[in-house]
C-alpha cells in the first residue's frame, strides 16, 4: 500500500468515528465460544519514567529502553514505602503516567475499560468502556496491552482487536475501529497485545494473522498512512529505532523479527528466529546499533549489529545466538554492557507462579553467561537510580546493585503476598514505583525512604458511586455465564420455573384477592428480583430472566384468544402484547450482552419449537376470552398452569440443549 502523507503529533484534534464504536454499536460475541486458556500473551509490560518525577508516556519509558534517570532508591528497605494500593479489576495491562495522571486498562463482567487515577493518592479521574471483556475469570483475563499518551491523547487496543484514541482529560473517545474491519485480520489467537508506538508523527500498531504484520495511522484521525504485508504479527509491540539519522520500526513477530521504515513501511531487514509454532511476548532490546531479543520454547536469543546501507536503507547482521536465554511473558534490560533478564528453562511461564528458570547476567556483545542465580524468579526488570528493579510473578519487589561479577541483593518486600501471574512490569514515577499484582490489585510503593506524609500503608477504599451490578456478577465463576453445565442449567430451570409459576398464580384474581396483577410486569420483576436472591443463597449465578422472556410470549398468546373486544380496545389487545414481545426480546438481548452472559443468548431460540407446539395444540384458535377463566373456576386456570408448564418446558430445554451441544 503506497504511503499517505503524515500528519503531525500537533495537528488539531478532530474527532472522527472510524468504523464503530465499541461504546456505541458493540458486537455480540459468538455465545457458545468458550475463551481458551492459554499462554499469556502480553510482553513483560515494563514501563520506564524519565528522570526523577518526569513523565512516563510509554510501557518501556521516555527512551524506550526500561531505564529511569537519576532517581532516589534506597539501599536498605524503607519504613512503611506502601503509599497507596487499591484495587482494579482483572488484567495485566501496565501503566504510563502523565501531568500526574496515571492510566491503565481492566476489566469487569460488563467489558474492557481505560482508567485514569490520580497517581498521588490513586482517585479515580475517569473510566471509559472500550470492548468487551476477553476470557472474564479465567487465567489469562484481558486486557494485556498498556495505553501510550502523547500530546494529551490516550493510544490503546484491545484484546478483541480494537485500536483507538481518547482524550486524556476527559476520557472521551477521539476516533477507533477495528482491525478485523478494516484490514481484514484476526489478532493473534490468544488475543491483541499491542501496545501502540507514538512516534515521528503517526501512531505504530502491529496486525495479526494472515501475513499482515504493521499498520501505520494519523495520530489525529486513526487513518491508515501505510501497512506491511511481511510476515504475522505475535503479541510484542513495535520499538523505535535510529541507524545513522533512519527513522526505523523494530517488531519481534511470530517466526522473526524485523525493521520497517517508519515513514513508507518497506522492509529494511527481516531475520528468522524460529521455524515452527512460537509466540512472541518478550520485548527486544534496542541499545545502539544493536538489537537483542529472546524467544520461549527453548528456543534461545540472538543479537543483531545494524548498519546502514546505500540510500539509506539499513541492514543486519547476527553477531550471537546462545541457548543462555529464553523468554517468554517478562523481558530485561541493558545495564553498562551487560543484559539483566530471566531465562524461562521451561517452554514457558506457569500461570501458578512458579515459573522454572534463573535470573542471569549475559555480556552482549559475546552471549556469555557472567552469572546466575535462583532467587530472584520470574520477573520483569528496569533499571533505576543505579539500581535494578525486579518485580516477580509472585508479588515481590526486589532491589538489587547491577554487577558483572555476581548477584548483589539490597532488599525486597511482598508488596501482593500469596499474589500469582504478576506479570504486569512496573512503572517510575518521582521516587514511586506502580506494581500491578496478580490479584487485580495496583499499589504505589516509595522507594527513596521518605514517603509522603499522606501515605496510606493501607489499601485504599475506593468509594462506590452507586451499586455495580457487574462487579457484583464478577464474584461468581465465569464459567455458569459462557457454558454452564446441566446441573447449573438445571437450577435455571428451576429458578425460572418457580418464578413464572408463582407470577401466574399471583395474577389470578381469586388466588390473591379480587384485584388482578398484571402478569408480565409481574414476571419481569420477579425474574430479575429471583436472579440476585436465588444467586445470593446458593453462592452460584442463577439466572432466572428466561422466566420473563417466556411470559412476554405467554402475554401475547393469551391476548390472541380475546375474541368480545372491538375497535380501539381490540387493536391494543391485539398488538400492544407484539410490541411488548419485542421489546422483551431486546432488553432480553441488551442485558446479556452488557452483562456478558454468553449462554443467554440461546433462549430465544427456545421460543421457535415452543410457539410450534402451541399452535399445534390449538392455543391461538379462537375461543373465550382470558377472563373467561373467572367463571370456568380453578379448573380451566389449571389446564393454563398445565399448558404453561408444558411450553417453558419445552422453551427451557430446548434453548439448554443448545448450551450444552456448542460449549
Amino acid at each position: 500500500m503506497s504511503p499517505r502523507d503524515t500528519h503531525s503529533q500537533t495537528s488539531p484534534r478532530r474527532k472522527v468515528r472510524i468504523g464503530h464504536s465499541p461504546l456505541e454499536t458493540p458486537r455480540a460475541p459468538a455465545w457458545w465460544r468458550v475463551f481458551p486458556a492459554s499462554i499469556l500473551l502480553l510482553s513483560a509490560f515494563s514501563f520506564v519514567p524519565a528522570s526523577g518525577g518526569g513523565d512516563w508516556p510509554h510501557l518501556r519509558g521516555a527512551g524506550y529502553d526500561a531505564k529511569a534517570g537519576d532517581i532516589s532508591v534506597s539501599p536498605a528497605l524503607p519504613n512503611s514505602p506502601v503509599v497507596w494500593k487499591r484495587h482494579l479489576g482483572e488484567g495485566y495491562s501496565g501503566c504510563v503516567v502523565a501531568g500526574g495522571l496515571l492510566f491503565t486498562q481492566f476489566q469487569n463482567r460488563s467489558g474492557q475499560y481505560l482508567l485514569c487515577l490520580n497517581a498521588a493518592d490513586g482517585r479515580e479521574v475517569w473510566r471509559c468502556r472500550v470492548d468487551w471483556p476477553w476470557e472474564e475469570g479465567g487465567l489469562y483475563a484481558g486486557p494485556y496491552s498498556t495505553p501510550t499518551w502523547a500530546d494529551g491523547e490516550i493510544y490503546f487496543t484491545t484484546c478483541g482487536g480494537e485500536v483507538g484514541c481518547v482524550d486524556a482529560s476527559t476520557g472521551k473517545i477521539e476516533w477507533s475501529f477495528s482491525i478485523r474491519e478494516r484490514f481484514g485480520v484476526d489478532p493473534p489467537p490468544f488475543g491483541y497485545a499491542c501496545s501502540p508506538l507514538v512516534r515521528w508523527g503517526k501512531v505504530f500498531v502491529t496486525l495479526g494473522e494472515d501475513g499482515k504484520s504493521l499498520a501505520a495511522l494519523a495520530p489525529d484521525s486513526g487513518k491508515t498512512l501505510w501497512f506491511s504485508d511481511v510476515g504475522e504479527a505475535s503479541y510484542s509491540s513495535p520499538l523505535p529505532m535510529e541507524v545513522d539519522g533512519v527513522d526505523t520500526v523494530v517488531v519481534l513477530m511470530k517466526n522473526s523479527i524485523a525493521a520497517f521504515d517508519a515513514g513508507t513501511g518497506r522492509v529494511f531487514w527481516r531475520e528468522i528466529v524460529s521455524d515452527a509454532y512460537d509466540e512472541q511476548s518478550s520485548w527486544p532490546l534496542v541499545s545502539g546499533n544493536v538489537v537483542f531479543c529472546a524467544s520461549p520454547f527453548r528456543n534461545g536469543s540472538r543479537v543483531f549489529r545494524v548498519s546502514a546501507g546505500n540510500g539509506g536503507a539499513a541492514s543486519a547482521e547476527l553477531a550471537w545466538r546462545s541457548d543462555a536465554v529464553s523468554s517468554d511473558v517478562v523481558s530485561g534490560v541493558e545495564v553498562d554492557g551487560g543484559i539483566y533478564v530471566f531465562d524461562v528453562t521451561e517452554a514457558q511461564a506457569d500461570p501458578n507462579g512458579r515459573t522454572k528458570g534463573f535470573f542471569k547476567r549475559i555480556e552482549l556483545s559475546t552471549g556469555r553467561e557472567t552469572w546466575r542465580t535462583d532467587a530472584v524468579g520470574c520477573a520483569n526488570v528496569l533499571s533505576a537510580g543505579g539500581r535494578l528493579l525486579m518485580f516477580s510473578e509472585t508479588g515481590i519487589l526486589i532491589v538489587a546493585e547491577p554487577s558483572p561479577d555476581s548477584y548483589r541483593e539490597l532488599w525486597r518486600i511482598a508488596v501482593f503476598p500469596g499474589a500469582k501471574r504478576s506479570w504486569a512490569a512496573p512503572a517510575l514515577w518521582g521516587d514511586s514505583i506502580f506494581l500491578r499484582g496478580g490479584d487485580g490489585c495496583l499499589a504505589r510503593v516509595c522507594l527513596s525512604g521518605n514517603p509522603p506524609e499522606n501515605a496510606s500503608t493501607v489499601f485504599l477504599q475506593v468509594p462506590r458511586r452507586r451499586f455495580d451490578i457487574s462487579e457484583w456478577l464478577s464474584r461468581f465463576s465465569s464459567r455458569d455465564f459462557v457454558s454452564p453445565s446441566g446441573g447449573t442449567l438445571f437450577l435455571w430451570f428451576s429458578a425460572s420455573f418457580a418464578t413464572l409459576i408463582f407470577c401466574r398464580f399471583a395474577a389470578f384474581p381469586r388466588i390473591f384477592g379480587k384485584t388482578r396483577v398484571p402478569f408480565l410486569p409481574l414476571t419481569i420483576v420477579a425474574s430479575i428480583a429471583g436472579t440476585f436472591l436465588f444467586s445470593a443463597a446458593s453462592g452460584r449465578f442463577v439466572f432466572a430472566l428466561p422466566a420473563a422472556l417466556f411470559a412476554a410470549y405467554a402475554a401475547l398468546s393469551d391476548s390472541r384468544r380475546v375474541v368480545h373486544s372491538r375497535g380501539f380496545r381490540r387493536f391494543l389487545s391485539g398488538r400492544l402484547p407484539l410490541l411488548l414481545l419485542i421489546l422483551a426480546c431486546a432488553a432480553y438481548f441488551a442485558a446479556c450482552r452488557h452483562f456478558f452472559i454468553p449462554a443467554g443468548f440461546a433462549f430465544p431460540f427456545g421460543l421457535i419449537p415452543a410457539v410450534a407446539l402451541d399452535v399445534a395444540t390449538g392455543r391461538f384458535s379462537r375461543g373465550k376470552g382470558a377472563g373467561d377463566a373467572l367463571e370456568e373456576g380453578k379448573h380451566r386456570f389449571s389446564l393454563r398452569l398445565l399448558r404453561d408448564a408444558s411450553l417453558f418446558s419445552l422453551f427451557f430445554w430446548s434453548a439448554a440443549a443448545l448450551v450444552l451441544w456448542r460449549t
